[in-house]
C-alpha cells in the first residue's frame, strides 16, 4: 500500500500503477524502485527502494 500527501502519482520499476493515491497492489517478493510524483508533476518527485517480502503487506507513506 502506497499513501501520500498530498495525492500522488505512483510508479514501480518506471511503471505507472496509480494515476491518483492511495493504492493498493499485490507484487510478487523482489527489491523494487517506487516513485511517487505529488500531485501528478514530474518535478516534485521523491523515488525509494523497497523490499517486498512473501506473505507480507508492506505500507509507505510519503509527504511532500
Amino acid at each position: 500500500r502506497v499513501q501520500t500527501r498530498p495525492w500522488s502519482s505512483v510508479y514501480l520499476n518506471g511503471r505507472q500503477l496509480a494515476r491518483e493515491t492511495p493504492v493498493s497492489t499485490s507484487v510478487e517478493e523482489g527489491n523494487y524502485r517506487l516513485k511517487v510524483c505529488f500531485e501528478g508533476d514530474n518535478r516534485r518527485c521523491i523515488t525509494r527502494r523497497v523490499r517486498i517480502e512473501a506473505n507480507r503487506e508492506t505500507l509507505k507513506r510519503f509527504r511532500e
